[in-house]
């Protein structure tokens, strides 16, 4: 007679009793079904199913025992009383899906059985486990009293390996009845393989974590830091691997580890007395069945292998016929891999183009960079004083703080963030970086467009084609020769930004996302009109469906410069500046503009050559006018590329829109006044509209020549080839009229081994006083006064929020702002001081900060003028030009004003100023016109005095013990927030970087298209 059997229901769902009792009423119509959720164990003895029966069997309502499954349990729970749990070989429908498990001593999953294992007897011998699945499980029902009903907090996954292990603490064995048989769904098969790797869902992750906490007494503590940092590490691991999704369930499973230890703190108390009754300290008991890391791996790579062959699956359920067409060691490749012979016929570096490409770019690079080569430190051009050091550059960027003329609070410049992050490997030296990054710009500018050609060019001469277009543009040739950095930021980054696009957009990978957003924060610290054109494509991808993946492309702008981002908004004329020093080049006209000349051509080298070869009187301007008929192969490629190449229409749609668009907004910038220089406005340098000028152009070209050298006609292809050619020749004659430019031009990029002020003056302005120094130029009869700071004319000393804020008013009719009574002091002490009659200057310099006056040595009637002044000592001539020390007691621009008004110097020592004890009513002076300076003795704040006596600068009242001044400048949370940027960004090329793999999901034939795969 079988003994008193209770089915106790898994699941809690309200149906599923019902559902159970149904399924069991064919084969075991006797047995009552229960469901133990939400009861306490005396409260589940006291219902007469469970007190009135000898052994309890655990199913879910999917189950479907064989006919003498429970006989077959009921023998194996019987033959001997250590026996304390048994369970069946669990099937879907003809497979094993499981004969026991275990676990990894780290708490993972491991199922034995392999996925989709054909039943072959071979898992028939009765072995003891170290757990059971809950689905079919039997057990007595008196240990329902001694250790409780399953756990409902752990997955299925787990939750039979929980309740094993309570019966394993008190001694008792666990094992497996193989000739028992009951089948379960698909879905609870699915919940019962191996722990996989990456993981399938976050509920996974949690059940995981839960059963390891569940266990975690003694040593909760450990477990739980361990858990933590393993899931911040797998988090990182995630994003590294560009795994977003996995990585955002580890991140949801660390958040809720909290959660987790709360939830399973019940289990935890349970196992800890047990193992006080046991006294046991350890799983020494339990060590024998857990398995070996290896044989999960094992297990992983199998599942991972299956999911592999299960893509080359049709969605009807067949094979994939094109999978198998090649199979191994038929291609070309895999013959040469056995063979080790040459069958593939590959070129050599001689055929290759890009050999050609490399050697002319080298060629460029020593043309253009030969005078770059000497001592001392870069300066001159758009480029500026390279004399800076890493740490001075990185003080900038945290600090609001501009030391140029009388002072500035302004953020950095992206620009400036770049310039940093490249003197990183060059450790520091921001001069050697500059000069490699000129001498290696046209190498790495060919090499990127030559990859980037592969988009819409397959012909490798194409494609060279292409790159000796993109180094042969006015505007880079220009940039290398007078120092814009900017420019040759973006000719290196736009074909690499192309590259990423494209492969965001064909693949969706987030990591190419993420790149094209790094490289587009180059484009647009180098060139800051490049912003519009960034937040109007982002839109559009946006608005077209092409994914929220693209929001990449802004977020590294966004972390690494939303300061600048921020001023911008109040100070938007900042788009039309270039970063870098100003320069005042001619504003090229519409023609020059269209065949991408950013300014005027300068020809007298030319001239100059063809002089020196016997050819006189041919003047500069007139070889102007001539030299633009260079590009006329161009022309007539572009034009019988429309007309004659029948282009693909979204293509032609994209070369013409870039070029137009470019075009226009080229002409638009070099209409809009953007900064001001000595005497009048300066307009925007149409960096971005020549970009997009250039690339439309040249994706126009390089079409027609792809297009039309494909023709199998070779009357029509040859003509097409030599035309091509012509305007190769034609390219590199603009590369020589734009590297011709920089053997006489002024504003070019040399090394120089002085500074902008001779040496005296410049310790002065790095000392403790920070004395400033008044530079006085004769420009056409007009005198040029500039106040100069320590960080004027270096490449920190420039900012495009600082220049925009000079010039006001919408874009058609900018105009220059007054300026503050700061530089109205300065136009007083130019005039002072050039005017015959000067008198005693001291006090007016005194006001400024100005320790030393500063006159060019060609202006002799100036020098006359200065020297003439009262309170000036001659210091000499320098190479900078002849020195006046102003005669006073006090210096530089930290002064202490005594109450009966005599002055005296403080001396600065990093950010503090130390005043002496004194009397009361002194006042602190800061000739500085940033604004926001506090000043704090002790951390108590400094007042201001009720009536300063100067609009600009900073007075602060002292109290007569004097002491350490603490001067600020800006707000406190200021370079928190730009480090913390910085992290972000950091983030983002994690992200960026390429390593492993998304594991794509397969989706599962649904059974309608089984049913028609079948048929």
């Amino acid at each position: 007679m079988r003994p008193a059997v209770t089915a106790v229901v898994i699941s809690g769902d309200d149906s599923s009793t019902t559902e159970l009792e149904a399924a069991l009423s064919a084969t075991y119509p006797e047995i009552p079904v229960v469901d133990l959720g939400g009861l306490a164990v005396r409260d589940a003895l006291e219902l007469s199913a469970v007190s009135e029966s000898e052994f309890l069997w655990f199913l879910t309502p999917d189950s479907d025992p064989a006919a003498d499954c429970l006989d077959e349990l009921l023998d194996a729970i019987g033959s001997t009383a250590s026996v304390a749990a048994v369970g069946p070989k669990i099937m879907h429908p003809s497979r094993i899906v499981s004969a026991g498990v275990t676990t990894t001593s780290a708490g993972a999953r491991v199922n034995p059985v392999g996925r989709g294992e054909i039943d072959q007897g071979q898992r028939d011998g009765q072995t003891e486990t170290l757990g059971l699945d809950m689905p079919g499980m039997l057990i007595a029902t008196a240990e329902l009293e001694r250790i409780g009903a399953p756990s409902r907090v752990l997955g299925p996954a787990y939750r039979g390996i929980e309740y094993s292990r309570r019966l394993r603490d008190l001694g008792k064995r666990v094992v497996l009845a193989p000739r028992a048989e009951l089948s379960v769904s698909e879905s609870t098969a699915a919940q019962l393989g191996s722990s996989p790797l990456p993981p399938i869902s976050k509920f996974q992750i949690r059940t995981e974590q839960r059963y390891r906490l569940s266990l975690a007494r003694p040593g909760f503590l450990g477990l739980f830091c361990l858990l933590a940092l393993t899931q911040l590490k797998n988090t990182l691991a995630g994003l590294l691997g560009n795994n977003v999704r996995s990585a955002g369930w580890y991140l949801s499973a660390f958040f809720g580890l909290a959660a987790d230890a709360s939830t399973t703190a019940p289990l935890r108390r349970a196992n800890s007395r047990r193992n006080r009754l046991a006294k046991r300290s350890s799983t020494s008991h339990v060590a024998a069945l857990y398995a070996d890391p290896d044989e999960l791996a094992v297990q992983r790579r199998s599942m991972n292998a299956d999911e592999s062959a299960a893509a080359a699956e049709v969605p009807t359920g067949g094979p994939n016929d094109e999978a198998e067409l090649n199979p191994v060691g038929d291609t070309e490749e895999a013959i040469d891999s056995f063979s080790r012979l040459e069958v593939t016929g590959g070129a050599s570096l001689v055929r290759h183009p890009l050999t050609y490409l490399v050697i002319l770019a080298a060629a460029l690079s020593g043309f253009v960079s030969f005078r770059l080569f000497g001592p001392g430190h870069l300066t001159g051009g758009g480029l500026g004083s390279t004399d800076v050091g890493l740490g001075e550059l990185f003080a900038r960027l945290l600090g609001q703080h501009l030391d140029i003329s009388t002072g500035a609070a302004v953020p950095a410049d992206p620009y400036q963030l770049v310039l940093g992050i490249l003197a990183l490997p060059f450790f520091g030296h921001v001069d050697i970086m500059a000069r490699c990054l000129i001498l290696l710009a046209p190498l790495l500018a060919v090499i990127a467009a030559y990859l980037a050609a592969g988009a819409i060019a397959r012909r490798r001469w194409v494609r060279g084609f292409a790159a000796l277009l993109w180094i042969a543009a006015p505007t880079f040739i220009t940039a290398l020769s007078v120092g814009r950095l900017g420019v040759v930021f973006v000719w290196i980054g736009a074909p690499l930004l192309v590259i990423a696009l494209r492969r965001s957009l064909r693949t969706g990978s987030i990591a190419a996302s993420a790149a094209a957003g790094l490289l587009l924060f180059l484009l647009i610290a180098g060139v800051p009109m490049m912003l519009v054109i960034a937040v109007l494509g982002t839109a559009a991808l946006l608005i077209t469906a092409r994914g929220l993946r693209h929001l990449w492309l802004l977020a590294p702008t966004l972390f690494l410069s939303w300061p600048w981002l921020w001023a911008l908004l109040f100070h938007p004329g900042a788009l039309f500046t270039m970063p870098g020093q100003t320069l005042a080049p001619a504003q090229a006209p519409s023609y020059l503009l269209a065949v991408g000349f950013p300014e005027p051509l300068d020809l007298t080298w030319l001239a100059k050559l063809l002089a020196a070869l016997g050819v006189d009187g041919v003047a500069p301007g007139v070889l102007g006018l001539w030299a633009p008929l260079i590009v006329l192969p161009m022309l007539i490629l572009a034009f019988f590329t429309l007309i004659e190449a029948r282009l693909d229409l979204t293509r032609l749609m994209w070369a013409v829109g870039l070029y137009l668009g470019g075009l226009i907004l080229a002409v638009v910038q070099v209409h809009v006044p953007a900064q001001t220089g000595p005497f009048q406005l300066i307009g925007s340098y149409p960096a971005a509209g020549l970009t997009l000028v250039s690339l439309g152009s040249i994706m126009l070209l390089t079409l027609g020549v792809e297009r039309t050298a494909a023709s199998t006609s070779t009357a029509g292809r040859l003509p097409m080839r030599g035309l091509a050619g012509l305007v190769a020749l034609a390219a590199i004659g603009l590369i020589v009229l734009g590297a011709g430019r920089s053997t006489t031009s002024a504003d070019i990029v040399e090394p120089q081994e002085h500074g902008i002020v001779p040496a005296l003056a410049a310790d002065r302005a790095a000392g403790d006083t920070q004395a400033r120094t008044l530079r006085l130029d004769n420009v056409d009869g007009e005198v040029l006064a500039t106040l100069i700071s320590s960080a004027d004319g270096t490449v920190i000393g420039t900012s495009t929020i600082d220049s925009a804020e000079a010039v006001g008013g919408w874009p058609w009719e900018r105009r220059p702002l007054p300026i503050g009574p700061d530089q109205t002091l300065v136009a007083q002490a130019a005039s002072a001081l050039s005017a015959d009659d000067a008198g005693d200057v001291r006090e007016l310099l005194g006001r400024l900060g100005v320790d030393f006056v500063l006159v060019d040595s060609s202006a002799g009637d100036l020098q006359n003028s200065v020297s003439a002044a009262e309170g000036l000592v001659q210091v000499g001539p320098t190479e900078s030009g002849g020195l006046w020390q102003v005669d006073t007691d006090y210096s530089g621009r930290f002064l202490v004003r005594e109450p009966d008004g005599t002055l005296s110097t403080a001396s600065k020592h990093g950010s503090s100023v130390e005043v002496a004890p004194g009397e009361d009513g002194r006042t602190l002076i800061v000739a500085d016109a940033s604004d926001a300076i506090t000043a704090r003795i002790g951390g108590a704040e400094l007042p201001s005095p009720s009536e300063p006596s100067e609009e600009w600068t900073s007075e602060f009242t002292l109290p007569s013990s004097g002491g350490e001044v603490e001067l600020t400048s800006g707000s406190p949370l200021y370079a928190p927030g730009v480090i913390l940027g910085w992290v972000l960004g950091l983030l983002t090329v994690i992200v960026a970087i390429p390593f492993g793999y998304q594991r794509r999901s397969v989706r599962k034939p649904t059974a309608k298209l089984s049913a028609e795969a079948k048929a």
